[in-house]
């Protein structure tokens, strides 16, 4: 049997020999390392290290910070004694002492038969160069510091969406259809299951092509308000745009005229009831006039027995233009009634209707007429643009139980585009109401078209504010005055105000071949839209920046000097401003 002492003790003795050994070689050693220490200052902590980025910038490991520290003295010479910190001989006996236990547990290992342990060996410090020289310096943190950052995931899709735009209208407002609303949806969403969750009822949708998007008429089923209904569509990321159907009112006051001369037979005949302007088609409708005839599209008939009371042809000084002009072959859209396109005033006129209603009585209104024949009346009475082509477009129904005949914007929009959509260079509307972002971005495609707009600024008092589309910044606003240059009391006042033209007693055309006296600044309007299309029939390529120009610089000032908020620029003058826009082509 093997004696395990004997082999115990033997170890024992290699083991204290090796331990000598490794003390004894060590020393020089441990003295290089204390006095290398000693000239140091001593490790305080770890910081994070900045590394400057020139236009390379290497990420690196931490390393130790080093501080000076409060008991180290510096001698002369930049050393420090060794007394200041350094290792000295307790350091190097330690050392030796750890470097002699090693050896024996070698030895001991070797003794037995064992393999030696795997020698640890420290990992270079990786630098990774980047090229980037306009990169921030990178800030590594100590290992034991702060969290790593998240990890980058893409955004999903309702962070990318933007949410809805909605109008809602203040507490107090009330010019809009009750309970209803006017949306855009995103893209090809679905509107079915939004009208189905919000309890809503899809009127109608259009394709508006001027603004590129499709409009859709909404309604409440329970009552709810339309307040109520804009605000619960804010959590609809399928919604691009909503607001109110804002409501708009007609600008005229007509009564008949107790010597108006009775109306030229026609045939059919003149008291008969006008045709539907209804097509075929399911509403809206567009239905096309007889063609013009060589007479009617080239000259103005003479006058046959002129009516009384017209003293806005010589307020104009239209006589002294329409030798030259008369608006020939300009197509002018009337957003209105719809035209008595049968009224001997009108014969020819009429190019093509169109009715936006729906399910509405579809005669013709006395508003609509009138306007008409303020443009482009050829018999009795001196339309601003006799040979003008119109296209009547009919966006307001009959009156209702107050009197006034209003309109939507859904079907004024409806209206605008169809005209643009037709050619129409100048668009008259004689009504007026609240501001609106929908008609407002519809009037800025039909004006980077070429299209001049023209409106009533309305008859909501001195008081009002602006009210739209008059005060839309690519509208031309008109007021109205009397015949004795006097601003209409009723009229709108504001900045925005361009011309003036006459509107009070003014005779105008009535359905069934009959006349009226009209008071109001939707004739004046309905005036100056003639008077553009004098100037676009002189110079083809007329701008509406160009037409506001001319007609403003080419008015006679009323008022105070200058342009002012009653008469704007002041009263239009047709001959001057034809002789402007000659000058200028």
């Amino acid at each position: 049997m093997r004696d395990t002492s004997k082999d115990f003790r033997s170890a024992r003795r290699q083991w204290l020999a090796t331990a000598l050994a490794g003390l004894t070689l060590s020393w020089p050693i441990a003295e290089a390392a204390a006095q290398n220490f000693v000239d140091r200052p001593p490790i305080y902590g770890r910081e994070p290290t900045i590394v400057p980025n020139p236009g390379i910038r290497r990420a690196v490991e931490p390393g130790p910070v080093l501080r000076p520290g409060p008991g180290l003295r510096q001698a002369p010479g930049g050393r420090t004694p060794r007394g200041g910190g350094g290792l000295g001989a307790a350091g190097a006996i330690g050392i030796g002492i750890g470097l002699g236990v090693l050896g024996a547990i070698a030895t001991q290992n070797a003794a037995r038969g064992e393999e030696p342990p795997p020698r640890l060996v420290r990992e270079p410090r990786r630098i990774r160069v980047i090229d980037d020289e306009d990169a921030p310096p990178i800030r590594v943190e100590p290992r034991d510091g702060g969290k790593p950052p998240p990890k980058n995931r893409p955004p999903r899709a309702a962070d990318r969406t933007p949410g809805p735009t909605i109008r809602i209208p203040p507490a107090n407002e009330t010019r809009f259809a009750p309970g209803e609303v006017l949306i855009e949806t995103r893209g090809s969403a679905r509107l079915d299951p939004i009208a189905a969750r919000l309890g809503l009822e899809i009127l109608s949708s259009r394709a508006i092509r001027l603004t590129g998007t499709t409009l859709h008429r909404l309604r409440a089923r329970d009552g709810r308000s339309t307040q109520e209904i804009l605000t619960r569509l804010r959590a609809e990321r399928a919604i691009a745009f909503a607001q109110p159907n804002w409501v708009y009112t007609l600008q005229q006051d007509a009564t008949a005229p107790a010597d108006a001369a009775p109306a030229v037979p026609t045939t059919p005949a003149a008291d008969a009831a006008p045709p539907s302007i209804e097509a075929s088609n399911p509403t809206p409708a567009e239905t096309a006039a007889p063609p013009l005839t060589a007479a009617a599209a080239t000259t103005t008939p003479p006058p046959a027995q002129p009516l009384p009371g017209q003293y806005a042809a010589d307020k104009l000084r239209l006589p002294a233009v329409h030798d030259r002009v008369t608006g020939r072959d300009v197509l002018v859209a009337v957003i209105d009634t719809g035209a008595d396109a049968t009224h001997p005033e009108l014969t020819g006129a009429i190019e093509a209707s169109f009715d936006a209603l729906d399910g509405v009585d579809p005669t013709p209104g006395a508003h609509g007429t009138a306007m008409a024949g303020a443009i482009a009346a050829r018999l009795r009475l001196s339309g601003t643009a006799p040979a003008a082509r119109l296209l009547a477009a009919r966006a307001f129904g009959p009156p209702a139980a107050n009197g006034v005949a209003e309109g939507s914007t859904y079907h004024v929009v409806a209206c605008l585009d169809w005209a643009v959509e037709r050619g129409a260079r100048v668009v008259s509307m004689s009504f007026a109401g609240p501001s609106n972002t929908l008609l407002a971005r519809a009037l800025a495609a039909a004006e980077a078209k070429g299209v001049i707009a023209v409106a009533a600024a309305g008859n909501a008092g001195p008081q009002s504010p602006p009210l739209f589309p008059a005060a839309d910044a690519n509208v031309i606003a008109v007021t109205a005055s009397d015949a004795d240059d006097r601003v209409l009391p009723a009229a709108n006042r504001g900045a925005h105000l361009l011309l003036t033209a006459p509107g009070v007693d003014i005779l105008v055309a009535a359905p069934k071949g009959g006349y009226d006296l009209t008071s109001g600044t939707s004739v004046a309007a309905a005036e100056v839209s003639g008077i553009v299309a004098l100037l676009v029939e002189k110079r083809g390529r007329l701008t509406p920046a160009e037409a506001r120009r001319i007609l403003a610089e080419t008015a006679i000032d009323l008022g105070a000097k200058g342009r002012d908020p009653i008469f704007g620029a002041g009263l239009v003058d047709a001959e001057a401003a034809v002789s402007a826009a000659t000058r200028t082509r």
